[in-house]
């Protein structure tokens, strides 16, 4: 699996394992643009450490590239909305082909 996603300090992190670099992180913003309609705005870049925060159908989460943790998606929701958990699993779908 791609993806793993865990309950971490009363939130939701989704890790994205595959796409794991730095340079990923703009592609999953894009990703999550075309594929699903989302409000992408960069909050900082700062070399080593990426922050986009996405806004979709009333969901807002953090897509974060961390130097020593890889790209995650971050939702201060322990539960997930249906709209999110489906576009982690088309996304993980697309990574495992």
């Amino acid at each position: 699996m791609c993806i793993r996603c865990a309950i971490e300090n009363g939130a939701t992190i989704c890790y994205v394992s595959k796409l794991s670099r730095y340079e990923d992180c703009e592609t999953l913003a894009r990703y999550f643009k075309k594929h699903w309609n989302a409000d992408v705005e960069k909050i900082y870049d700062i070399g080593s450490d990426v922050k986009y925060t996405l806004m979709f159908q009333g969901t807002t989460v953090d897509l974060i590239y961390h130097s020593s943790l890889g790209n995650f998606i971050r939702s201060e929701q322990v539960n997930v909305s249906d709209f999110l958990s489906r576009a982690i699993t088309d996304l993980n779908e697309r990574l495992s082909e």
